[in-house]
């Protein structure tokens, strides 16, 4: 394919007299025209996919020569020819998305020209679009038609007309779409959004439902306002503080209970470990005294897995707790970001203080290990009789 490009195209665009649906007459008006016209007719697969071409022959055609061409709809990954803005909002997709090249023939506007007021009013239903789409349940972008779910189900097909654009208030779309700039409650918005588009156009046959729309955007800009500040008074900094509050009391009550469960164990320790080995008697044969030793030595070594086992199922315990506690710390950063610096220091500061059980509960383990161990050292040194010949 020759090396060209959609800006090759457009220049010959400009220099082509549209007679027909799919003729004109180029004129070559300098060299880059001469040479981009020369290529697309040395090259069937460019002309192909341009769909314009000479329909007679140019070997010799030079700068100033005006040659009758093939005027077709290029592939549409490289461009849009439309007759005028009708057509090029009908082309696919043309409803949902500002076409990034194209070329409208009533006009000669193209890509190059997008500050035009219609131009600008296509952005702007564009962008409003986009904001529909967030608040619908479902946009189907093949159908272009949007979805909503309110007391049943409400189709709108997103069709408007190069009319419509005339009379489209820029003003008001950008009041409704900076609505939903501040990352606050902006699902809680979407969703007021929804209701009131289903409300609104319900009545409406579906063809018409989006011009509805365009036509009621401060209707539904104020409705939104309404609709939020409504929402809003039942939102207070006070609220948010005293359900902060409660749950930080709620995770510290069970954070200190994780502590509590095992309390009754830490007493057992030197007990269980290093009083048990004053119990323990010298045994140099197979007697009373070696089976005591035993059992005393059994007896703090299974105290001790048990301590151990109990302390693990509380960091289990934790580890829980820290996970709701990241979970509610990321919901008050995602719900209510205007404040939640006010009240991240909570969550920081329980996420401490489980830092802190956890080290207890491995400090306590490690005092459990080394007890049972100092019983085994006194159990060896005053055991000298071989157990094995006991038992056998």
């Amino acid at each position: 394919m020759a090396n060209l490009s959609w800006q090759d195209l457009l220049r010959c665009y400009d220099h082509v007299e549209f007679s027909g649906e799919r003729e004109g007459v180029l004129t070559i008006a300098n060299a880059e025209v001469l040479n981009t016209i020369l290529s697309i007719d040395a090259d069937e697969p460019t002309s192909s996919d341009f769909n314009f071409y000479p329909m007679t022959n140019i070997s010799g055609a030079s700068i100033g020569d005006k040659i009758a061409v093939h005027v077709g709809a290029p592939k549409l990954s490289i461009g849009v020819l439309a007759q005028n803005l009708d057509g090029l909002l009908s082309a696919p997709k043309g409803f949902l998305e500002f076409p990034a090249r194209f070329y409208v023939i009533d006009g000669r506007l193209s890509d190059r020209d997008t500050s035009t007021p219609q131009f600008k009013s296509y952005r702007a239903v564009v962008s409003l679009i986009k904001l529909l789409a967030d608040a619908a349940t479902f946009l189907d972008r093949e159908e272009q038609k949007l979805f909503f779910f309110k007391d049943g189900k409400v189709e709108v097909p997103v069709r408007y007309s190069a009319a419509n654009l005339k009379f489209v208030e820029i003003a008001a779309i950008d009041r409704l779409v900076k609505q939903f700039e501040d990352p606050l409650h902006r699902a809680q918005k979407l969703t007021m959004l929804s209701d009131a588009i289903a409300t609104l156009v319900r009545p409406q046959s579906e063809p018409v439902r989006f011009e509805r729309i365009l036509l009621n955007l401060d209707h539904l800009a104020s409705s939104l306002d309404d609709s939020y500040r409504l929402f809003v008074s039942s939102f207070s900094y006070d609220k948010i503080r005293t359900d902060i509050e409660n749950a930080n009391l709620d995770f510290l009550t069970r954070i200190h209970k994780t502590f509590v469960d095992v309390q009754g164990q830490l007493l057992g320790i030197p007990i269980a470990t290093v009083v048990v080995a004053s119990q323990m008697k010298t045994a140099t044969t197979c007697g009373i005294e070696a089976w005591t030793n035993i059992a005393v030595l059994a007896g703090a070594w299974i105290f001790v897995i048990f301590l151990c086992a109990s302390i693990a199922n509380q960091f289990f315990t934790l580890s829980a707790i820290g996970s709701e506690v990241e979970r509610q710390r990321n919901r008050l950063e995602s719900d209510f970001a205007a404040v939640s610096a006010k009240f991240v220091g909570t969550f920081n500061s329980l996420a401490n203080r489980i830092c802190w059980y956890r080290f207890v509960f491995i400090v306590i383990a490690v005092v459990g290990l080394v007890g049972a161990a100092f019983a085994s050292y006194a159990f060896s040194s005053l055991t000298t009789v071989k157990l094995a010949g006991c038992i056998w």
